[in-house]
């Protein structure tokens, strides 16, 4: 998975206290958490640099592309997460993102070092 939020997102969280959550963001903003533990072979590969013009950490604590939180990306039961220098938008274009998802499909892992 690219930059899931699995853990849920701040930003949702922030409109729902405000009831705007389902309007903003549909019926998917209000499941944000409700995700079972894994039971196959995932990875996760979460970004960390956002372009908003909005500061992320008045809404997101903590390492983030600004919408998510790199730690809100885990999942219980996967088994491979790693944070990689780019912007969420950019990642299906990144070559780096590209290797990252190769190895983990040749070997099951992540390197967890630039190749």
């Amino acid at each position: 998975m690219l930059g899931p939020s699995s853990g849920g997102n701040e930003w949702a969280d922030l409109l729902a206290r405000f009831r705007l959550g389902r309007v903003a963001l549909g019926p998917v903003g209000a499941k944000s958490r409700d995700r079972p533990a894994i039971t196959f072979l995932l990875g996760v590969i979460a970004d960390d640099r956002p372009l908003d013009p909005i500061p992320p950490r008045l809404v997101v604590r903590g390492p983030s592309d600004g919408k998510v939180s790199v730690a809100a990306t885990r999942i219980d039961g996967m088994g491979d997460h790693i944070t990689l220098p780019v912007s969420h938008i950019f990642m299906l274009r990144s070559q780096l993102v590209f290797q990252q998802i190769l190895s983990f499909l040749e070997i099951q892992r992540f390197p967890h070092r630039p190749m």
